[in-house]
């Protein structure tokens, strides 16, 4: 469970950034318009290898730099391994972090129903031994600043088959409950000396979608509204094209961007459509329609526009270039998230140049 709704009280109205009524009246404003206080620190993930500990936080895809204020843990797809469940302050982004390690049926799921005092038995501790190891767990209610993790304990049993468990309940003396077997999920009842299985709904949980788009691949989109280079709104056709499209979103303060317009030039005179959409700000409109032009690149280029374009995409989380490619009519097909030259089909589009 998170505490996750931010009661935004608009009582001193809309505060000018970096003037001291911004930072000293209004902090719904300050974490609604995005800002850190954490500096926009990366979240770290560390595994354990035998005696020493891998950042594993970039690979794992946890290296999100939001303003993180709560985790939660729990199973949620109820396959045996846990989730991650973070809640950032920050526009109130959540996070769900799926785990994928499909280690299979190697650890076992434990509930407890107290029959004196609290039904959770909050303080009550749990010893699962198995392999010649015994490994402990608090049962504890409130596990985090404003946010506890599922009342459900899980114990890796290694290569082990099964494992015998005791419960240590609050105030109380420690009752063994027997042997439990590797995969399973199991309610312990204070009295009863034996576990009760319980079962598994398991699911899959959603594949994550491009980071930064608010559509999916599959969805169809009919047009694009941008803005071209002297801010006047324009009605780019995606849907209804002889051909598929490809648009390509680039910045100026994009090194990568800058250094992959003549490779998309090369696709352009090969015969496909190409489309530069620019996410530079309305000042920089001249700015970049002069680097184009220096560099020679006569490709049809717009801009986002402030209303109607983030519809299609979330800039502050987009990394670039991304090039979406869209079939005639106007599914999206493929999001590129890298230089245009690691997609598949430019050896073959540009004839192996």
């Amino acid at each position: 469970m998170v505490a996750s709704t931010l009661d935004a009280r608009d009582e001193f109205g809309t505060q000018k950034v970096n003037e001291a009524s911004y930072t000293s009246k209004h902090m719904a404003q300050i974490f609604g318009d995005g800002f850190s206080f954490s500096g926009f620190e990366k979240d770290k993930i560390w595994l354990k290898l035998d005696d020493q500990y891998l950042d594993v936080s970039d690979v794992s895809g946890a290296d999100d730099d939001g303003d993180g204020r709560a985790l939660c843990v729990a199973d949620f797809d109820d396959d045996g391994d846990p989730e991650f469940f973070v809640h950032n302050i920050q526009r109130e982004r959540h996070m769900l972090y799926r785990n994928d390690l499909d280690l299979g049926a190697r650890g076992v799921k434990v509930q407890l129903r107290a029959t004196k005092g609290p039904w959770q038995a909050p303080g009550a501790i749990i010893r699962v031994s198995a392999g010649g190891r015994t490994t402990a767990q608090l049962m504890s209610i409130g596990t985090g600043f404003v946010s506890q993790n599922a009342a459900e304990l899980i114990f890796g049993l290694g290569e082990a088959t099964e494992g015998t468990v005791t419960v240590r309940w609050p105030g109380r003396g420690v009752e063994e409950f027997g042997a439990v077997k590797a995969g399973g999920k199991v309610l312990l009842v204070e009295g009863a000396g034996k576990p009760a299985d319980l079962p598994r709904r398991t699911f899959r949980l959603r594949d994550p979608g491009v980071p930064g788009l608010r559509i999916a691949e599959g969805a169809k989109l009919p047009q694009l509204e941008l803005v071209d280079a002297a801010g006047k709104p324009v009605t780019v056709a995606v849907a209804g094209r002889k051909k598929p499209l490809i648009v390509n979103l680039w910045a100026t303060y994009c090194a990568s961007c800058v250094a992959e317009l003549g490779d998309l030039a090369k696709l352009a005179a090969a015969g496909n459509d190409v489309v530069l959409v620019s996410l530079d700000s309305r000042e920089d409109l001249g700015r970049a329609q002069e680097l184009l032009k220096k560099q020679g690149i006569m490709l049809p280029s717009y801009f986002a526009a402030e209303t109607g374009f983030e519809k299609l995409l979330d800039p502050e989380r987009l990394p670039l270039p991304t090039t979406l490619f869209f079939a005639p009519d106007g599914t999206l097909t493929e999001a590129l998230q890298t230089t245009i030259d690691h997609w598949s089909g430019f050896s073959k589009a540009v004839g192996g140049s």
